[in-house]
């Protein structure tokens, strides 16, 4: 098949990834880069030969796109990507798909209506430690799934909110830690225990010079009766990043987990119960007798052997482990020269915000929310952060 003609519209950031990846996809010719920053856009243009564009709009008519990236502030993903895909361009967004229900629904509608795919860049699901125990819970290693605990920490300096001065506020960003962080987690967390019936969150600023979370905790319930105990935040070195997942014949532990941000090697750790909780309960003798738990370590899927590892360093062979955003690139340019969907579909990205817009109506409105969440409370809560009539708590400062 000839080679899709792709664009990427937004340079800053996570813009410049979305270049690399689609000038290395050999099923993709990266053609022209668009960004309101004339500089940047010609200077990113000139590094991949393609042609620099101010409005994305006059790149996609005169570039004759297939596809493009967008890598834009939140605030601004929804209406750029319906533009788009009604310009006739199959569409690879970044991150939330939209700020508020309502516009995430017409996102994914506008990409029925015009027949265009739509990939939301939701690509942790393909770390090989997620991928590692998703099989796990597949194969009935740890039977049926009970109780999740999930930590994520990092520190953000004062230097990484100046260089993207908009995930500061509100109206623009959508949220802090939980927006723009955990949200990876919870698309990873959806796909691993499936539907939410409610959640619980609770959140704060404590020491970041911006208007969003910094820190948060939350609950999950899951329709399947798992429960899930959350931890973000952006005020601590990540270190001793804890992830269990419980069920009735077992649990996966993974102690100081490395992939937080990027595909990293975890050490993922199997534990077998002598036989499953519901036996156990109505066996032991003792009321205090606890059962033995046998443990080993489980080698992560996906992982070449050493002997390709030891090629790929000396560069004999090329990469073996590609970036999980070039993977997902590359589901998205299969989707556009098959009949498939891309790994993960604007319904995927719809349901994740849905998620974290539920826990932030939790934390406003200080209670517990059921899934679906209400579209019109949605766009109320929405309209305070623009309006300002809603403000985070903040720990004293002192």
């Amino acid at each position: 098949m000839s080679r899709i003609r792709y664009g990427v519209v937004g340079l800053r950031g996570i813009g410049s990834q979305h270049c690399r990846f689609a000038g290395r996809n050999p099923k993709v010719e990266l053609v022209a880069v668009a960004d309101v920053d004339r500089r940047l856009s010609y200077e990113v243009a000139a590094q991949f030969g393609a042609k620099a564009f101010t409005d994305y709009r006059e790149m996609i008519r005169e570039a004759r796109l297939d596809a493009v990236s967008i890598a834009v502030p939140n605030h601004l993903h929804h209406s750029i990507a319906i533009e788009c895909m009604e310009l006739g361009v199959h569409v690879f967004l970044e991150k939330p798909i939209a700020l508020t229900l309502e516009d995430a629904d017409r996102v994914i509608e506008t990409a029925r209506a015009t027949g265009r795919k739509l990939c939301i860049s939701y690509q942790y699901r393909l770390f090989r430690v997620h991928r590692t125990i998703k099989e796990l819970i597949e194969s009935d290693a740890i039977g049926k799934l009970r109780r999740i605990l999930w930590t994520w920490t990092q520190l953000r300096t004062t230097g990484y909110f100046d260089h993207f001065d908009w995930r500061r506020k509100w109206p623009v960003a959508g949220g802090g830690v939980l927006m723009h962080n955990l949200s990876h987690d919870l698309n990873v967390l959806s796909w691993l225990a499936g539907p939410v019936a409610e959640v619980t969150g609770l959140a704060l600023n404590q020491i970041q010079e911006t208007d969003t979370e910094d820190m948060f905790s939350g609950s999950i319930l899951f329709r399947s009766g798992a429960i899930a105990t959350l931890q973000a935040t952006l005020n601590q070195p990540q270190a001793h990043v804890v992830r269990q997942l419980a069920g009735d014949k077992g649990m996966i532990s993974i102690q100081e987990a490395a992939s937080v941000v990027f595909d990293y090697k975890d050490h993922v750790m199997l534990g077998s119960f002598s036989a499953p909780v519901g036996e156990l309960r109505s066996k032991l003798s003792k009321s205090v007798k606890q059962p033995s738990v046998s443990w080993k370590n489980v080698p992560l899927r996906g992982d070449p052997p050493k002997w390709k590892k030891l090629l790929e360093r000396f560069g004999l062979v090329p990469d073996l482990k590609p970036n999980c955003l070039a993977v997902l690139l590359d589901s998205f340019a299969d989707s556009i020269q098959g009949d498939g969907e891309p790994i993960v579909t604007g319904e995927d990205g719809r349901d994740t915000l849905e998620l974290v817009n539920a826990f932030y109506l939790s934390i406003f409105r200080k209670k517990t929310v059921v899934l679906p969440v209400d579209r019109e409370e949605d766009r109320e809560m929405h309209q305070s952060w623009v309006t300002g009539s809603s403000t985070l708590e903040r720990v004293p400062r002192g």
